[in-house]
This record gives structure tokens, sequence and C-alpha cells, in this order.
């Protein structure tokens, strides 16, 4: 039926700063906002099978508001901050350097086919 939704809609109220900050966040990790409620929802109940998470580490740096990348990713956290310190001692002072990390979720999920 047009207009009708198969799951009708639940409130949910978020302090509004941390809603906004979680944008990107839950974009960086490929879902949208109901996407990521859906599946905590379904990791705190048990139906998620198994989830692994990994991260890897690179340094960030920020010139003139441009950011960019000055490292490849590493999945040793140490090894990143070495780079870090080797870019903020050695690297022009007008670029800022940062540690930033890219989690990833791998979720396995069991599925019922449909009859």
């Amino acid at each position: 039926m047009p207009g009708v939704h198969r799951n009708p809609v639940k409130n949910f109220r978020p302090p509004a700063e941390l809603y906004e900050r979680a944008k990107p966040a839950v974009a960086g990790l490929g879902l949208d906002m109901n996407g990521y409620l859906v599946d905590c929802l379904r990791r705190a109940t048990g139906d998620l099978d198994h989830q692994e998470v990994t991260a890897e580490w690179a340094v960030q740096a920020d010139s003139g508001g441009q950011q960019y990348l000055a490292t490849e990713w590493r999945p040793d956290r140490d090894q990143a901050v070495e780079r870090l310190a080797w870019f903020r001692d050695n690297a022009a002072p007008s670029v800022s350097y940062q540690l930033v990390r890219k989690t990833t979720t791998v979720v396995v999920e069991v599925e019922e086919p449909a009859e």
C-alpha cells in the first residue's frame, strides 16, 4: 500500500549537539542513522551473530583549512604515533598534524530466506 511504511516510527531524541557530531561518524561507517541504530538494537538483543572491529591509524595534515592524509593507513598505532612525532618536529610550522583513526566494523548476521 503506497504511503504506508513497513515499520512504524519510533521517537528518538538525542541531544542535538551529539546527533550532529554523530552524523559524519555514522556516514563514515557507510550507514545512515537509521541503519546504525537498527544495528545497535540488533547487537543489544543478540540478533547479530558475529562482529569484528578493526582500526587503522594515519597522520592527517591541516594546511589553511585544507585537510589531507600525510601518511598511509597503518594497523600499528605506535608506528603512526612515531610518524606524527616526525611530522611535528620536521614539517613546516604552517601545517598542523594530528593522529586519526579509521574503524571498520564487519557484521555477520543470520538471515532467514524469504519463502
